[in-house]
């Protein structure tokens, strides 16, 4: 039943959250739009036994930061949705399910960027331990402060 339910919340969805500054402009992977956003991707994704930097995944995201999900079959329109906080979604990365393996690779984007505000349609291919494998989208809100996104 958690497995169904973390597929539904990481691959079935559209995760909708806000980027911004805890790291420092000077370290490396956010000082573009697309670095930011593949370093979160990267955080994510994990072989068999990898720890995850969730310190440096936290560091990514305002303190206030949440997760929106929509839950839908294959093809069709969202059945419901779910807003979580980062603090839950932590706790969500560090169950078994990712543990044994979880890969997303971004398959594309799309950017819009306005006076320090961005929004980042990226779809992604994903696979897990047992090898189920899926596709979605991901949406992110970034801001450019403190000479970083």
């Amino acid at each position: 039943m958690i497995k169904k339910i973390l597929l539904s919340l990481v691959l079935f969805c559209i995760c909708t959250s806000s980027i911004s500054a805890q790291i420092k402009s000077s370290e490396p992977g956010v000082e573009t739009i697309d670095e930011i956003v593949k370093e979160v991707l990267s955080l994510l994704s994990g072989e068999k036994g990898e720890i995850r930097d969730l310190e440096r995944f936290r560091q990514l995201f305002l303190l206030t930061a949440q997760f929106t999900v929509l839950y839908h079959p294959i093809d069709s329109f969202p059945v419901s949705t779910e807003t979580i906080s980062f603090d839950d979604f932590i706790a969500m990365m560090n169950d078994q399910y990712y543990h044994d393996g979880f890969l997303e690779y971004e398959t594309g984007n799309v950017v819009e960027e306005y006076s320090g505000i961005a929004h980042v349609f990226q779809s992604f291919y994903a696979k897990d331990s047992e090898g189920e494998e899926v596709r979605g989208v991901s949406s992110y809100q970034l801001v450019f402060f403190e000479d970083r996104w």
